[in-house]
């Protein structure tokens, strides 16, 4: 996804930086706690935070500056 990003709007930082908070804290959240649920149980609200933060970096990518398109090769 980070690929992706940094290829169709390489100057679009507010979505790199939305896609890489939206990923550490959903899928992280959810590695721990399927690793031990009782210890990381706070960690539990964490993971809906990082599922929008994944959308608002789908959305930044959408409608953001530097909308041009794919770069020729």
């Amino acid at each position: 996804m980070l690929l992706l990003t940094t290829y169709a709007a390489p100057r679009n930082k507010l979505a790199m930086a939305l896609f890489s908070a939206g990923m550490a804290m959903f899928s992280g959240s959810i590695y721990l706690l399927v690793l031990d649920p009782a210890a990381f149980r706070p960690l539990g609200p964490v993971t809906p935070v990082g599922g929008l933060a994944l959308i608002g970096g789908w959305a930044a990518l959408a409608f953001g500056r530097g909308r041009g398109g794919f770069p020729r090769v």
